[in-house]
């Protein structure tokens, strides 16, 4: 994660909110484009759309599992 962090422009940029349900977070990297999804849930997370560059745990059908964070760009 902090070599991704060194060695990708996406990180660029101050930070816009996206909608998102009450126990997630998601947020998007204006300049860079790096998307940021964390799901606090019990349930699923649909993901925007882009390529999953990490994820702390398997995506499945473009959704974050519970518990879970994944970075997209």
């Amino acid at each position: 994660a902090l070599r991704l962090r060194r060695e990708r422009n996406e990180f660029d940029g101050d930070v816009d909110w996206l909608a998102a349900p009450d126990d997630a977070l998601i947020f998007r990297r204006h300049g860079g484009g790096l998307v940021c999804a964390l799901n606090a849930a019990e349930r699923p997370l649909a993901l925007p759309a882009g390529e999953t560059i990490l994820a702390s745990a398997p995506l499945t059908d473009a959704t974050l599992p519970p518990n879970a964070a994944a970075w997209l760009v």
